[in-house]
């Protein structure tokens, strides 16, 4: 194999135990919590993390084979039904999480914490990249990520203080000085 390739195929493989750790824990949590909206949150983001995965897993296919990156426009329309690496990460400590979390506030931080760190990768990862494509593909990852928190920490800002949840999110004032 060409040993250039393998930091790319390193952040790919991170890259898609993230995303298959994000949409695992979506799905647990969507079962788990009370309210409607937050079931289809994380229905929604579970999805999200899906379509992520299936991207990344053809970029790896791809590098594994000798090809370069696909650009990012045609990468997210070339998603493999059936993709042909399966990763699946261990699911041991994936009820623990949940179980800590205690109720809808405590799967959001949970949620906060799998975005954070998905975006710091990504961050990572488009800093190193080798050509455009791939900086693309995982810059597109990290704006994904930071999307998802913001939606998540509001979510937590709603449930924890409404009041500064209306004020900031429906009135959005515009402070001078």
């Amino acid at each position: 194999m060409d040993v250039s390739k393998q930091p790319v195929l390193d952040a790919l493989v991170r890259a898609m135990i993230n995303e298959q750790d994000g949409y695992d824990f979506y799905l647990a949590a969507a079962e788990r919590v009370a309210d409607p909206k937050g079931k289809r949150m994380f229905t929604s983001l579970a999805g999200d993390e899906s379509e992520h995965l299936r991207i990344i897993r053809n970029e790896y296919e791809r590098v594994g084979q000798g090809q370069t990156f696909l650009d990012l426009k045609t990468a997210r329309k070339t998603l493999p039904a059936q993709p042909q690496l399966r990763l699946f990460p261990e699911k041991s400590e994936l009820a623990g999480m949940l179980r800590r979390a205690e109720g809808d506030m405590g799967a959001l931080k949970v949620a906060l914490d799998f975005e954070l760190k998905g975006y710091q990768m990504y961050t990572e990862a488009a800093r190193e990249a080798n050509d455009s494509n791939q900086a693309a593909v995982f810059k597109y990852l990290a704006d994904q990520e930071n999307g998802h928190y913001e939606l998540i920490q509001t979510s937590l800002t709603y449930l924890t203080d409404k009041g500064a949840w209306f004020f900031q999110e429906l009135e959005k004032p515009m402070f001078e000085g």
